[in-house]
């Protein structure tokens, strides 16, 4: 019977793995993220019809990450608090709408992930082709969700200028939000280590 706690669908396409403080998180996420972003909606709807999930396991440090396994995805969320490298702001929910995106393209891709080359310049001003427009598409929507909550978008991934992106806050923010804390065991060794992008070639 304890072993049912560690297992509570928050959505129909979204399940939290974890304890009951973890899934409370997840649930209530997704619930601010849908009011402030509709298009998740049918992003979720989406995932649910190629009969895919997004499982969302505790992670405390290091930033959100994704990770296929079969018929389903396991994200570890959400990450550690503070800012990203271009000075942003790290945000929970921000962070699962990133992942979340991840989860709807490999559901469309029998759970892979197509991720082309583009070109982009390094924050130092280098210009690389990198194999990296699917975690700039995901820092696209994330920024959508960004600008909808009043928060600073993110102009880069990692060391990656995000082609296009551009910030729309008056300011950036002087404090971060906190992590959450719920307290959980830690997840599957595969995925501490953090996502396989980019990969970039000079």
């Amino acid at each position: 019977m304890p072993l049912l706690a560690w297992a509570c669908a928050a959505a129909p396409q979204v399940v939290a793995d974890g304890p009951p403080c973890h899934q409370a998180e997840v649930r209530e996420a997704l619930e601010r993220i849908q009011a402030r972003l509709p298009e998740v909606r049918q992003l979720l709807q989406d995932v649910e019809a190629a009969k895919y999930q997004c499982r969302v396991v505790r992670k405390s440090s290091g930033s959100a990450v994704t990770d296929t396994r079969g018929d389903h995805v396991i994200i570890g969320w959400p990450g550690g608090a503070g800012r990203h490298a271009d000075g942003s702001c790290k945000d929970a929910d921000a962070s699962l709408v990133h992942e979340l995106h991840h989860c709807w393209v490999r559901a469309k891709h029998g759970g892979e992930e197509p991720c082309a080359y583009v070109p982009t310049r390094t924050a130092s001003g280098a210009l690389v082709n990198a194999r990296a427009s699917c975690e700039f598409d995901a820092v696209r929507l994330e920024n959508r969700y960004r600008k909808a909550i009043g928060l600073c978008e993110r102009l880069a991934y990692d060391v990656l200028l995000v082609p296009g992106a551009e910030r729309t806050c008056a300011e950036q923010e002087a404090v971060c939000r906190p992590s959450t804390q719920c307290t959980a065991a830690n997840p599957p060794a595969q995925i501490r280590s953090g996502s396989a992008y980019p990969v970039i070639s000079r």
